[in-house]
């Protein structure tokens, strides 16, 4: 099979598989046919045990097409389901195989580390994230994909960096994402142009952004500037101490400086301040007043939301995109980013049919099993770059600066501190000390060394071979 890519962010090219008696041939290689015809030889002349041979031909059941396995994390309600189960029938189809599709939902990653144990697995392609990725990598558990992509022609460039590396250590790659998204600035320009304030824009300063905040707050009626959704170290706290000229962890992510880098410090005290020294963030009081499944942005409590850019699916029902909702980067600082991530998938190692799995992945990322299956319609944000520019793409953000955010997630982009021990570290990096603190009840700094002495103390238990 011949897998065409092209530069820059281009399209990846997959053409249709060929089929021989009905059954895929699966590989990374290239098929070969004949490309002449051969006469026949007349009847007459035909020896009896090759007509007996063509008669058995002729009567015997073709080869079943292969069956991939492929994890459904979704629960059968899920619209979400709907447009990957329609998308999976039209790669069986083009692929000339037929993919199963166990439903395990919230048990994905316990069947794949009880399968592992035992040395088997019950599909061939897992959902995966960020932390279970490296882990599970790093024990065997993942076909490695660099050298995928490099045999099959893929420049990694055709995927966000940030995204890569959430999947990747040591230069090894274990998943591959199926869909991404970043970091966005969602903000009511109703809101702002009820006050006379200038909307957020692409290169706007930390300075203009609290300009902003004081002027857009009035507790009296219930109405704050923003509400920072997710808002731990590895997310957007993160952004703030990136943007301020701060470091997370050292370059090999061994050890977490941010406990005593006065920058990284400076960047989280700014985020705390939003919230207990300007007070231009919504009371738990006032959150928690509201209806169920409502939160302050939909209700207009709030002129600014910083969150994943999955968040504009249900802001856009209550807040129209292009009247009234629009999106901003955060704000430069010495620095510009925003976190970016998503959801991947990958292929077991205990596969029967690691290549059949690599071919349809690579099918998935195509134009054909990308831009032009149900998918497209339910993902965060495209995992490819090209994809993310296809006009096809843009059209449900017509009329919005979207673009202007997924510029710094192309440029600039960081992951979510992604390493083996992820799901303990988000935990510290998220609650404990860095709650504490946002909450009003300890110091910046003091919540920041103590983080990071806890965060050291768990890398200290990395094991020898993963570091």
């Amino acid at each position: 099979m011949d897998i065409q890519t092209r530069q820059s962010g281009k399209p990846i090219r997959l053409p249709r598989r060929v089929l021989l008696g009905g059954a895929a041939v699966s590989g990374t290689g290239i098929l070969l046919a004949a490309c002449g015809a051969v006469a026949a030889t007349p009847a007459e002349e035909t020896a009896p045990a090759e007509k007996d041979a063509e008669a058995k031909a002729e009567t015997a059941p073709k080869a079943e097409p292969q069956v991939l396995r492929i994890s459904n994390y979704h629960s059968p309600e899920d619209a979400r389901w709907t447009a990957l189960s329609q998308t999976f029938a039209a790669g069986a189809e083009a692929l000339g195989i037929t993919i199963e599709t166990p439903q395990e939902f919230r048990e994905v990653w316990q069947k794949r580390t009880t399968e592992f144990a035992a040395g088997t697995t019950t599909v061939d392609i897992t959902y995966n994230q960020n932390n279970w990725a490296l882990s599970g990598g790093l024990n065997g558990m993942f076909v490695e994909k660099f050298q995928l992509l490099k045999s099959s022609n893929v420049p990694v460039e055709t995927y966000f960096a940030a995204d890569i590396e959430s999947w990747s250590w040591r230069g090894k790659l274990y998943a591959l994402p199926f869909q991404s998204g970043g970091e966005a600035v969602m903000y009511n320009k109703h809101l702002f142009d009820q006050k006379g304030i200038p909307y957020p824009h692409k290169d706007w300063t930390y300075d203009e952004f609290l300009d902003a905040c004081v002027k857009l707050t009035n507790a009296d009626d219930q109405k704050w500037a923003a509400f920072i959704g997710q808002n731990g170290l590895h997310y957007m706290a993160g952004t703030f101490v990136y943007n301020f000229g701060g470091l997370l962890v050292n370059e090999d992510r061994s050890r977490a400086v941010f406990g005593e880098d006065q920058n990284a410090i400076r960047g989280f005290r700014f985020d705390v301040d939003l919230h207990i020294k300007h007070r231009v963030t919504p009371t738990d009081e006032a959150r928690q007043a509201l209806p169920t499944g409502i939160r302050p942005m939909e209700a207009e409590m709030v002129a600014m939301e910083f969150n994943g850019i999955f968040r504009h699916n249900t802001i856009k029902a209550h807040i129209p995109l292009v009247e009234k909702l629009d999106f901003a980067p955060p704000p430069r600082g010495v620095r510009q980013t925003a976190s970016l991530g998503g959801n991947a998938y990958s292929i077991l190692t205990f596969s029967e049919v690691p290549d059949l799995a690599w071919d349809f992945l690579m099918w998935f990322h195509s134009e054909e099993g990308l831009v032009e299956t149900p998918q497209f319609g339910a993902i965060a944000w495209p995992p490819t770059v090209w994809a993310s520019k296809h006009p096809k793409w843009l059209q449900r953000f017509e009329g919005t600066k979207v673009l202007e955010v997924a510029h710094v997630w192309e440029t600039d982009g960081h992951d979510r501190l992604v390493t083996p021990e992820t799901s303990e570290a988000w935990q510290i990096l998220r609650r404990g000390h860095i709650l504490a603190a946002l909450r009003g009840e300890m110091d910046a700094a003091e919540a920041m060394r103590l983080a990071a002495e806890e965060l050291n103390e768990l890398y200290s238990r990395r094991p020898e071979e993963w570091r």
